[in-house]
């Protein structure tokens, strides 16, 4: 069976999770009994020592974000009382007044920046690693790649056509023993216009699709491709339907396109579908050799600070990633 991609990198600017050794061996199982400072028991020092450093990565995150939010939020303050003072001043024609407003709003748009930037490290930081290590036992986190545009282009995925890709947030782990991929995407496409001062024609990037996805590893082999995405204009790309289930609801919001009807009968379970359903605006496309893609559309990314306390934010990015490892599941049946 082909790799989806090559070997799992390791470098020291990656950051590297290696967390099927946190409950220590023998001879630690034998001082068991519960952690100093936690109710929760533990199999001995090292499970102790795991768990007090997660508390304390939890503990750094949460004052992180409160210094970040708090940080943003005087930003925006002086921001305001920044142009308050601007437009008052050019209105009275007061110079004076005119620079101090600049002055200030300058040092809120700092303020703010300083704040949003401490308040998304913590998330790809600490709380990114907290979420990765609930839901996989072996993973890296690359904020600043991407699914390569290799991929993309072998997953089949009914996706809008695009001139160009960007992404971010790569996560590189192994689920069930195979190999799985999870980062940002963000499809352009150029759109004509017309200059309305030169009136010469100029190419504008539009945003066709915007949101997660992911390539993985089935572990079985198809009798056929199959792929699936919302009804609608895309869904002409399938050609006509060749599939229809018994879910009523499924029908009338999916697509799918297999040649062996009764293969997709088999991979399209009452499990997956309800799983499909609860994505939403979700494209599929398996291929016969157990390659696995599938691409949700939301605005909202992988690992995005966004509100809530740390612990929220914790479950809310595990909940990202479990949004495809449970597809996968209702897949393996």
């Amino acid at each position: 069976m082909p790799p989806v991609w090559g070997a799992i990198e390791k470098g020291k600017h990656h950051l590297p999770l290696r967390l099927s050794g946190d409950a220590g061996g023998a001879g630690a199982s034998a001082a068991a009994g519960g952690c100093r400072g936690s109710w929760r028991p533990c199999a001995g020092a090292k499970s102790c020592l795991v768990q007090k450093e997660r508390s304390k990565h939890m503990d750094n995150s949460t004052q992180n974000i409160q210094k970040g939010r708090a940080l943003a939020g005087f930003g925006k303050v002086f921001s305001g009382i920044g142009v308050v003072i601007l437009v008052a001043g050019v209105i009275l024609s007061a110079t004076p007044a005119i620079a101090a407003g600049v002055i200030i709003a300058v040092i809120g748009g700092v303020m703010g920046a300083s704040g949003g930037k401490k308040l998304q490290g913590a998330a790809q930081g600490g709380l990114a690693q907290d979420a990765l290590r609930t839901v996989f036992q072996e993973a890296e986190y690359l904020p600043r790649q991407h699914i390569s545009q290799e991929t993309l282009q072998a997953s089949g995925l009914p996706l809008p056509q695009a001139e160009r890709m960007s992404g971010s947030g790569l996560v590189r782990a192994r689920y069930h023993g195979r190999p799985l991929e999870i980062s940002n995407l963000e499809l352009l496409d150029l759109q004509p216009y017309q200059d309305p001062a030169t009136q010469n024609w100029e190419n504008n990037e539009v945003p066709v699709f915007h949101g997660r996805w992911m390539a993985a590893q089935l572990g079985r082999t198809l009798p056929c491709d199959l792929q699936a995405a919302p009804k609608g204009k895309l869904a002409r790309l399938l050609g006509r339907d060749g599939f229809s289930s018994e879910d009523p609801e499924f029908d009338k919001r999916f697509s799918v396109q297999c040649g062996d009807p009764a293969a997709a009968q088999a991979l399209l379970s009452p499990q997956v579908m309800d799983q499909l359903l609860h994505l939403g605006k979700v494209y599929l496309s398996v291929k016969a050799d157990g390659r696995v893609f599938a691409a949700i559309q939301t605005d909202e990314p992988l690992f995005d600070a966004g509100k809530g306390r740390a612990d929220q934010m914790k479950e809310r990015f595990a909940g990202q990633l479990r949004d495809f490892t449970d597809l996968l599941d209702a897949m393996k049946g």
